[in-house]
């Protein structure tokens, strides 16, 4: 447009909205922007914070286009189909003393008026990006996860377990003493111990702990590997 807008503002909440249980995410890089107007927040995690730029500190002169990147690294379990919308406004000036609101959500691709009427935040140009995800049941287990209580990585979560027989999990700490234990794991260990001498307290302390996944009726041996508990 014509007008220098100021106060700019780009949120993108993924936790719960883009990002659904039993997906995770990661940040894998924080928001970078190709124009020094708009100023990255470097404390995006779209959960808490889900801010992809300082309204404070971010405008846009006439006729300017700017981008805003990042990435996340999802582990989606049994989800196939992630849908994400970011919501931008800022302030424009009308007058001396007058400043009006504009505002718009995102569109699919990169044309904000995929339809070329001019008109770019009705409903036919606010269409999610979609991703598809492919249903490999691939296994994968991560190799540490964070139970602060962010909903984010709060669990350790193993992708693509069988659906037949039991998949019996235990858990070690360094010392080779056994603090927790499931004959048919569920994907919720958040770090509290169930068995051995930590039991009954809130939380292990962070640290390197080791575990052996046996999945019973797969015909696979079982498997061993060691997962970083992190605050």
């Amino acid at each position: 447009g014509n007008d220098t807008l100021t106060n700019v503002t780009l949120n993108d909440s993924l936790l719960g909205k883009t990002i659904k249980s039993p997906a995770t995410y990661n940040m894998h890089t924080y928001p970078v922007s190709t124009d020094n107007h708009l100023m990255a927040n470097p404390s995006f995690n779209g959960g808490t914070d889900i801010r992809l730029i300082i309204p404070e500190q971010s405008k846009m002169p006439p006729n300017t286009v700017a981008s805003v990147y990042f990435a996340i690294d999802v582990v989606p379990g049994s989800v196939t189909s992630i849908a994400n919308s970011a919501y931008g406004h800022a302030s424009a000036r009308i007058s001396d003393t007058e400043f009006t609101i504009v505002s718009d959500t995102s569109n699919t691709g990169s044309n904000p008026d995929s339809n070329n009427n001019g008109v770019w935040n009705e409903w036919a140009d606010n269409v999610p990006t979609m991703l598809e995800i492919p249903n490999t049941n691939t296994l994968f287990i991560p190799e540490g996860f964070s139970p602060n209580g962010d909903n984010i990585n709060d669990v350790f979560h193993i992708t693509g377990l069988p659906t037949e027989g039991q998949n019996s999990l235990i858990i070690f700490n360094r010392w080779g003493n056994k603090v927790y234990s499931s004959s048919d794991y569920d994907n919720l260990w958040d770090g509290t111990p169930n068995v051995g001498v930590t039991l009954g307290k809130s939380k292990l302390p962070q640290g390197t702990y080791y575990y052996i996944l046996d999945m019973k009726g797969s015909g696979s041996k079982p498997i061993t590997g060691f997962v970083v508990l992190q605050y």
